[in-house]
């Protein structure tokens, strides 16, 4: 059974994949969205415990899609993924931070696996034994 649950909205259903890979061993459920619509509706019907948000989307701009949680005033972290400029991604999660969102991580494509696992992790306050075990590895 797990603990947390994540939505990854990303339109490429790939990297949506991977991160569910990431997650799983996390004790963490992803539910992997492709659309902004799709994505509003799951929200309203069950909101998760952590969110992974695409910057470009083809049917609604992050900047957009960031609007309209700080309007369903959301109270989960959000870890923004941009394959753009990292700038792009770094104004987003200003303007959501200026809405009152919070967003622990900003992360650009690709990223690592590392990098997305402890973003995960902080964003939800665990620890996890895999990024200890990574760090006991690159200190020894």
């Amino acid at each position: 059974m797990t603990h947390y649950r994540l939505f990854v909205v990303d339109d490429n259903p790939e990297i949506g994949e991977l991160i569910q890979e990431i997650a799983e061993p996390l004790d963490m459920e992803a539910v992997v969205i492709t659309n902004s619509n799709d994505f509003k509706s799951q929200w309203m019907d069950n909101k998760p415990d952590l969110l992974v948000l695409d910057m470009v989307m083809p049917d609604m701009d992050g900047f957009d899609l960031i609007q309209w949680l700080a309007q369903t005033t959301c109270d989960v972290p959000i870890i923004l993924i941009s394959g753009r400029e990292e700038m792009y991604a770094r104004a987003a999660s200003k303007l959501g931070k200026t809405k009152g969102l919070c967003i622990p991580h900003v992360l650009s494509k690709p990223f690592s696996v590392v990098e997305m696992e402890t973003a995960l992790c902080d964003a939800l306050g665990i620890f996890s034994h895999e990024t200890a075990r990574e760090v006991k590895t690159a200190t020894s």
